[in-house]
């Protein structure tokens, strides 16, 4: 008769969970804190700051709330102002949310974070690939330096628990970061409205029990006085407790730096490195974020980092278009006939049975037979099988499809030249392979 058992009768324990003793637990509704929003206000940031465990303030509520309580308001944890780090969140031209690095929009199934020591937000794949696994633990988009425990996730879809509004720590205590008029001057919707009404009522219930508590030590206090007379009132000594500095503090936004190399590489040698490489295009269109095969075709890759790095590419046009098929550039004259290798003469060709001119935003080199490389570099919009062994694939687009879209749909003149100018802003390299063995080697 019991829950799976042979007994002939229910227990007290299974009456009171299982059957007609048992009560209905009302669950409250899951509702987790939008990346975007304040966790005080509910409100889209405006000053966004981070907190170490994740979460995501206006900078005036959260120091507003530090100043009155001292503790994180979502975990309750101690925190200080040299805590927050300021975040850089950043958008695109409709004004949504998106990774700088592989400009995918955030959306509340993205796994988002920032990095500490610099303050911007990012997907955390784009860290993952350009960070982690090539083990170069330097911010995409400022250089700055930083360590694994520096990646703080903002939103992770696999734990969103964290981010539950009903279990915030400044809900539960009832706590606030303003007076109750000001409160009350928020713009609030149908939820946050319901929000500040719990905080109001538990305020009131704390603000009442609080009253309660100081009468009745005040009445213990003078009953006491009066059945002790000559008893001396000790005054205990005022103690400053010193606030030690915080271990990391919030940096300010800084812009992309590179030093360039002076050095032609004249006589190279390939060398043999497992790491890929990275580096980015910015064109007056967007920017372009490229994966370079430098452990398949060393030659071509170092060819390519060593113009990223000395500013080659610095202010070149794409000179060819041809839509549903690629576009070219790396013509420091801009006709399709100029530019060089590093070497000052045209080097070999890499064919690699693996590197295919399959799918849109193949890196490839341009050429004007076997083995006759220079600078020029195309790439793919579509597919372009009968390329295969005639020119050297050597890397691929990881971020910028939509700055690859705006480049296919610019419109050209009979010879594909583009009517409205495509130019190559400026070049960046996020990890170069072969430079990093260089300084191990040294």
């Amino acid at each position: 008769m019991g829950k799976k058992t042979d007994k002939m009768y229910i227990t007290m324990k299974e009456w009171a969970e299982d059957y007609g003793g048992a009560k209905k637990k009302l669950k409250q509704a899951f509702q987790p804190l939008p990346f975007n929003s304040c966790t005080l206000s509910l409100q889209e940031v405006q000053k966004p700051v981070g907190t170490p465990s994740g979460f995501v303030y206006d900078q005036q509520n959260i120091l507003a709330f530090l100043k009155r309580h001292g503790v994180d308001p979502a975990t309750g944890k101690p925190l200080t102002e040299a805590d927050l780090v300021e975040l850089h969140f950043h958008k695109n031209a409709l004004g949504q949310y998106h990774c700088p690095m592989t400009f995918k929009i955030f959306t509340e199934f993205s796994h988002i974070v920032f990095i500490r020591t610099s303050g911007h937000v990012y997907l955390y794949e784009a860290v993952e690939l350009l960070n982690l696994k090539p083990k170069s633990f330097k911010d995409l988009m400022s250089g700055t330096p930083f360590v694994r425990a520096d990646i703080i996730s903002i939103q992770d879809p696999h734990n969103l628990e964290v981010r539950n509004m009903n279990d915030l720590y400044y809900i539960k205590k009832g706590l606030s970061y303003k007076d109750s008029e000001s409160v009350k001057s928020i713009q609030t919707n149908h939820f946050t409205e319901r929000i500040l009404k719990q905080l109001d009522e538990m305020n009131t219930a704390k603000e009442k029990a609080k009253k309660e508590k100081e009468e009745k030590e005040k009445l213990e206090k003078e009953k006491e006085a009066k059945a002790n007379p000559d008893k001396k009132k000790i005054i205990p000594a005022t103690v400053t407790i010193p606030i030690s500095a915080a271990q990391y503090s919030s940096c300010s936004f800084t812009s992309s730096s590179f030093t360039p190399k002076k050095e032609i590489i004249e006589d190279f040698v390939p060398k043999n490195v497992k790491k890929k490489g990275y580096a980015r295009i910015s064109t007056n269109l967007g920017d372009l974020n490229f994966e370079l095969h430098c452990d398949l075709v060393s030659r071509t890759c170092i060819n390519f980092l060593t113009h990223c790095e000395n500013g080659y590419y610095d202010n070149v046009i794409f000179h060819r278009c041809i839509r549903n098929f690629m576009i070219q550039g790396g013509d420091p004259t801009g006709t399709g006939k100029g530019g060089e290798s590093i070497w000052k003469k045209p080097f070999n060709d890499e064919f690699k049975q693996q590197l295919l001119h399959s799918g849109r935003g193949i890196l490839s080199m341009a050429n004007s037979g076997p083995n006759t490389n220079g600078s020029q570099f195309f790439i793919l919009f579509k597919s372009a099988p009968h390329l295969d062994n005639k020119h050297t694939v050597f890397g691929r687009l990881v971020g910028g499809l939509e700055t690859l879209r705006a480049m296919e749909s610019v419109e050209t003149d009979p010879t594909d030249r583009p009517l409205k100018e495509i130019k190559i802003l400026s070049t960046a390299v996020f990890l170069n392979p072969f430079t990093e063995e260089d300084e191990e080697e040294e």
